[in-house]
């Protein structure tokens, strides 16, 4: 959650540091998987639509890349939060509860 400004400013922050170590979009899904031998297996895409590899990054490549997204993330008031419903147990309580916990709008009907 944060604001309009604030958003912006990290959106600039983080594709300022994408587009120094020559990426397109960052997936820590790819970033972070390594063989048996610790090597970075993922991929990356790079500006011009090319795929590359982690896997060539010298570690403190990959070190600094890492703690610049980071500084992008934490140089900005934006404040994470999450939920979660256990969908079972909401589609076993009424309508009327279902609508109370969601913020529904109840109408008498009358207009």
């Amino acid at each position: 959650m944060a604001s309009i400004g604030q958003w912006v400013a990290f959106d600039e922050r983080w594709k300022r540091v994408l587009r120094k170590y020559d990426v397109l979009d960052f997936h820590s899904k790819e970033f972070f998987p390594v063989d048996s031998r610790g090597k970075r297996v993922g991929r990356y895409r790079k500006p011009d639509g090319s795929k590359a590899s982690f896997g060539e990054w010298a570690e403190d490549l990959a070190s600094a890349f890492i703690a610049e997204l980071l500084g992008a993330i934490s140089n900005t008031s934006i404040h994470p939060i999450g939920a979660m419903v256990d969908v079972p147990a909401f589609r076993g309580l009424t309508y009327g509860e279902r609508k109370f916990l969601t913020g529904g709008i109840f109408s008498d009907g009358g207009g």
